[in-house]
C-alpha cells in the first residue's frame, strides 16, 4: 500500500508532465492507482497557479478489480490527458470502479464561508458591544426615532439594534438609559429576529400604553404593551422564532411612525407612499389578534415619484396631532399638511407656495432644503428639520402655503444658514429626529461625531437660539468614510473631513492614526477617498476637490497640486462617495453627484493646478454612467465602480482611452449597488451593499463572483457587513464597513488558512474610563478641531 506522501509525490510528478489537451474532457480524469482510505492531495492548477484541495474519500472496488482515484475539474478543465483516445481510457478506468465518492473543496476560495475578523481599527470597542447605556449610535439616514409619553423618553439607537428608555424625572446631561429594548443587556448590539430582538429599529411612536417600533432590519412592525413590557403583536412576515401573533403586512420597509390613539401612520421606504392602518386599535384590543385583517388606506402612488398634491419624492418623517397629519417630503424639500378628516388632498405645503414645487420660498425662515428628514407637532407649534441643520418653528394655527417660521432652534439667528459638524446645547448639526409635547422638544442629532439627543424645555416659550436643558449621548468619532489604501506598510484612511495616516499597519485592536490631514486637524486636505502609488498621495474631497501630494506627507500640510476646474469638462462636482486612484503614473477621479456624474482620466500624473484631464467618460453601454463611486488603476487597466445599476466597468487600455470609449467588459451580476473595487493582479474584489464579491481571476465575461463575503464572525457572533474601501495584501483583506449596518470602522479579515485567536480585550481602557469617569481618551484629542471648545 502506498503512503499518502508517496501518492502525493506521484500526483505532482504526473501533473508536471501532462499538457493541456485541445479536447475538453467534461468527465473526471484518473491520475493513478493506489489503495488508501482517505487523504488530501495538493496540486497546482497548470496555467493559473491557484491551489485546490481535493478531499478523496475511499473508492470501493468490486471484487478482483483494480482501484483508482478520480479528480474532478473546477469551473473549466484543469488539464487534459495525453493520447488520442484519452476519453476512452478514462471511461475504461471508470468502468472498473463500482462505487466511489468524490468531494471537492477548492483552494480558490480565499475565505471561509463566514470569515473571522481578527482585528478592528478606528473604533474603541469590539463591534458586538454598544458601549453601554450612555452611548447613542444613530443611523445618519433614518428619520424620526424619538418619542415620549411624558414620563419616559424612547430613543431608537438604530446602529446598536436597540431602543433606549430614559426616565424624564431623573434626566441629566449624558444620562444613562434605565432600560434597553431589543438586547439582552445594555452592553450588547447584536441583531436578532426573535420575539424580543431588534435589528436596526428606526421610527417609533407611543401613547404610554403601546410602543410601536419600525424594526427595519427584520422587515416588521413590533408592538409592545408598556404595562407588561412585552411585545404583543407583529406586522410582517411569519417567523418561527417569534412567539407572539404575526399579521401579514405588505409594507415592511417602514421609515417613520405616528400614532394618534386610533390609527397608525407610516412612511414606506422606497415606495413614495404613506400608509394608514385604520383598525389597529381594534386589533390590539381583540382577544385573538392572529385572525385579524389589516385595513389600510394609502396616500401617494406606490412606486411613482413626483411633486404634486398626491405625489411624493421620498416621504420620510411624519407626525400627527389632534387635527393634522404632517409629512416631510425629503427629496422635494417640503412638508405636506393634511386635515385628517379631509384626506387624501393636503391643505397646506411648506417650503413652496404651490403644491407642484414651482414657486419655492426664498426667505430663510420658510425655505426648506432638499434633504429634510422630520417634522413634529405639539398642537401649538410645528417643528421642521429644514435640511440645513436647523429646526424651524411654525405656529400651527397660522399655517398657509409657503408660511414663514416664527423661530429657529439650533441657530441664534434665523438668517444663519451655515452648517455645523457637531451639536452643542445651543446649536444643532443634523437634527433628523424630532418629537414635541407641551413641555419639551426632543431633537435626535444624527451627526457623525457626537450622536446626541438635545432636550429643549419649551414650557415657558420659544426663542431663537435657545439652549437645550439637557444633552444625551457621548462624543466619539464614528465616521471614517469611505476608503482605504495601503502602500509600503502605511495605511491611509479617508474620514470625509480628514485623511488618517497610519505610519505602520495596525497590529492591535482599536488603533487610531498617527496623524491626520484636514483643515480641522491642523492643515491639509481631508476627503472621502484616498489613493497612493508609493510616491504620490491623492485625495478627493466631498466637494470634488482633488489634492495631490508629490511626496507622502509626514505631517499635516497642504497638497502640492489642487484640481477643481477641469477645463472644457467644467468642475468636479464631487459627492459623498466620489473616488480617486493614482497608480502606475496615472490618475483617475470620479464625481458621484447624480446630476453631474463623470469619470476623469489623466494618462500621466498632473503637474499643475487645475490641469485638464485627457479623458472624460460619461456613457457606457448606451447608458449614462450614474453615480460612479470609485475607480482603480492596475497597469493600463481602469476599473470603475458604478453605484446606480450596480455595475463594474473595465477598460483594458487606458493609453487608448477617448471620451467616447466603451468599456471592454461590463459586469452587472453584483447586487446591492457597487461601492468600490480593488485588483491585485490576480484577484478582483468588488464591494457592494450585498457584500464583498471576490473573483479568483480577472473575468473575461459578465459573470457572478466566485465567492461572496456577506457576514463576518466577530468572536462567534456573525454580523452583516456594509463594505466600502478594500485592500488585499495576500494574507488579509482590509475592509472599511459602515453606513447601512453599523457605524464605520476598519476590519481585518484573514484568509481561511490563517489561524485566528479569539479577541479577549473588548474595549480600549481609556474609552472605558471615558464612559465611566468622563476622562477624555487620547484618541479624541485629535478631533478637538471638530468638537470645538468644551462647554
Amino acid at each position: 500500500m502506498k503512503t499518502p506522501d508517496e501518492f502525493r509525490g506521484e500526483v505532482r510528478e504526473y501533473l508536471s508532465s501532462i499538457q493541456s489537451s485541445s479536447r475538453e474532457l467534461k468527465i473526471p480524469w484518473i491520475v493513478g492507482e493506489a489503495v488508501v482510505t482517505s487523504h488530501v492531495v495538493e496540486y497546482t492548477k497548470h496555467s493559473y497557479g491557484e491551489y485546490f484541495e481535493v478531499i478523496i474519500e475511499e473508492f470501493k472496488k468490486a471484487e478482483n478489480k483494480s482501484s483508482g482515484f478520480a479528480f474532478m475539474g473546477w469551473e473549466h478543465p484543469i488539464a487534459g490527458i495525453k493520447g488520442t483516445d484519452a476519453e476512452g481510457k478514462v471511461k475504461q478506468l471508470f468502468e472498473e470502479i463500482d462505487e466511489f465518492t468524490v468531494t471537492i473543496e477548492s483552494y480558490a476560495n480565499l475565505f471561509s464561508e463566514v470569515p473571522v475578523a481578527d482585528l478592528v481599527a478606528m473604533t474603541p470597542l469590539w463591534p458586538t458591544l454598544s458601549g453601554g447605556p450612555k452611548v447613542i449610535n444613530f443611523d445618519n439616514t433614518a428619520p424620526g426615532g424619538i418619542t415620549s409619553d411624558g414620563r419616559y423618553l424612547y430613543v431608537s439607537d438604530t446602529n446598536n439594534n436597540r431602543i433606549l428608555v430614559f426616565d424624564l424625572k431623573n434626566l441629566t446631561d449624558q444620562a444613562e438609559a434605565i432600560n434597553v429594548i431589543g438586547q439582552e443587556n445594555e452592553s450588547l448590539r447584536i441583531p436578532s429576529s426573535d420575539t424580543k430582538g431588534l435589528y436596526r429599529p428606526v421610527g417609533i411612536a407611543t401613547d404610554g400604553k403601546w410602543l410601536f417600533i419600525a424594526d427595519s432590519g427584520n422587515e416588521r412592525l413590533v408592538i409592545y404593551n408598556l404595562t407588561t413590557q412585552q411585545p404583543v403583536l407583529m406586522l410582517g412576515k411569519q417567523n418561527p422564532n417569534v412567539t407572539v401573533p404575526i399579521i401579514e403586512f405588505p409594507y415592511t420597509q417602514i421609515d417613520d411612525l405616528a400614532w394618534d390613539g386610533e390609527k397608525l401612520y407610516a412612511t414606506v421606504r422606497g415606495s413614495n407612499i404613506v400608509v394608514i392602518i385604520e383598525n389597529l386599535l381594534e386589533i390590539l384590543n381583540s382577544e385573538d389578534k392572529s385572525d385579524s385583517k389589516i385595513e389600510l388606506s394609502v396616500l401617494g402612488v406606490e412606486g411613482v415619484s413626483g411633486c404634486s398634491k398626491n405625489l411624493f419624492n421620498s416621504p420620510v418623517g411624519l407626525d400627527v396631532d389632534d387635527k393634522y397629519l404632517y409629512v416631510a417630503d425629503r427629496l422635494n424639500g417640503r412638508v405636506l399638511i393634511w386635515d385628517k378628516s379631509k384626506l387624501p388632498d393636503p391643505m397646506f405645503v411648506l417650503g413652496y407656495e404651490d403644491f407642484n414645487c414651482e414657486i419655492d420660498v426664498e426667505d430663510p425662515s420658510g425655505n426648506i432644503n432638499v434633504g429634510n428628514y422630520d417634522v413634529a407637532s405639539n398642537g401649538e407649534y410645528l417643528f421642521v428639520d429644514d435640511g440645513r441643520g436647523r429646526v424651524l418653528v411654525f405656529e400651527r394655527d397660522n399655517l398657509s402655503n409657503g408660511a414663514l417660521a416664527s423661530f429657529v432652534i439650533g441657530r441664534s439667528e434665523i438668517s444663519d444658514l451655515s452648517a455645523r459638524q457637531v451639536p452643542t446645547k445651543g446649536e444643532t448639526a443634523v437634527p433628523r429626529g424630532l418629537f414635541a409635547d407641551e413641555t419639551y422638544l426632543y431633537v435626535a442629532d444624527k451627526n457623525f461625531y457626537y450622536p446626541a439627543v438635545l432636550v429643549f424645555n419649551i414650557s415657558s416659550g420659544i426663542k431663537n437660539g435657545m439652549e437645550a436643558e439637557y444633552i444625551l449621548g457621548v462624543k466619539w468619532p464614528r465616521n471614517p468614510k469611505y476608503d482605504i489604501d495601503i502602500i509600503n506598510d502605511k495605511l491611509f484612511l479617508a474620514g470625509q473631513e480628514y485623511i488618517g495616516v497610519f505610519n505602520e499597519l495596525p497590529s492591535e485592536n482599536y488603533q487610531y492614526p498617527d496623524f491626520y490631514l484636514g483643515g480641522p486637524f491642523g492643515g491639509g486636505l481631508g476627503g472621502v477617498r484616498v489613493s497612493s502609488d508609493g510616491k504620490h498621495l491623492c485625495i478627493i474631497a466631498k466637494d470634488g476637490t482633488v489634492g495631490i501630494y508629490n511626496e507622502i506627507p509626514d505631517e499635516p500640510k497642504d497638497p502640492d497640486i489642487s484640481i477643481e476646474e477641469v477645463g472644457k469638462y467644467g468642475r468636479i462636482s464631487g459627492g459623498a462617495a466620489s473616488g480617486i486612484a493614482c497608480k502606475d503614473g496615472k490618475l483617475a477621479a470620479v464625481s458621484s453627484n447624480p446630476s453631474d456624474s463623470k469619470v476623469l482620466v489623466w494618462k500621466s500624473m498632473p503637474t499643475r493646478d487645475d490641469q485638464e484631464p485627457d479623458v472624460c467618460l460619461t456613457q457606457a453601454g448606451g447608458e449614462k454612467i450614474s453615480e460612479p463611486y470609485n475607480v482603480f488603476i492596475y497597469n493600463d487597466t481602469l476599473f470603475v465602480a458604478v453605484h446606480t445599476g450596480s455595475k463594474l466597468l473595465i477598460y483594458n487600455n487606458i493609453s487608448a482611452l477617448t471620451d467616447t470609449s466603451e468599456p471592454d467588459l461590463i459586469i452587472d451580476k453584483i447586487t446591492g449597488g457597487v461601492h468600490d473595487v480593488f485588483y491585485d493582479g490576480v484577484h478582483l474584489f468588488v464591494s457592494a451593499g450585498s457584500g464583498v464579491h471576490v473573483y479568483h481571476e480577472l473575468p473575461t465575461k459578465n459573470r457572478d463572483a466566485d465567492e461572496i463575503i456577506e457576514y463576518v464572525d466577530f468572536n462567534g457572533t456573525e454580523l452583516k457587513i456594509d463594505p466600502w474601501g478594500m485592500y488585499f495584501d495576500g494574507e488579509y483583506l482590509w475592509v472599511m464597513t459602515g453606513c447601512s449596518e453599523h457605524y464605520s470602522f476598519l476590519i481585518r479579515i484573514p484568509t481561511k488558512d490563517k489561524e485566528v485567536t479569539p479577541v479577549k480585550k473588548l474595549m480600549r481602557e481609556d474609552f472605558k474610563d471615558y464612559l465611566e469617569k468622563g476622562i477624555e481618551p487620547s484618541f479624541l484629542k485629535a478631533f478637538s478641531g471638530i468638537f470645538g471648545v468644551e462647554e
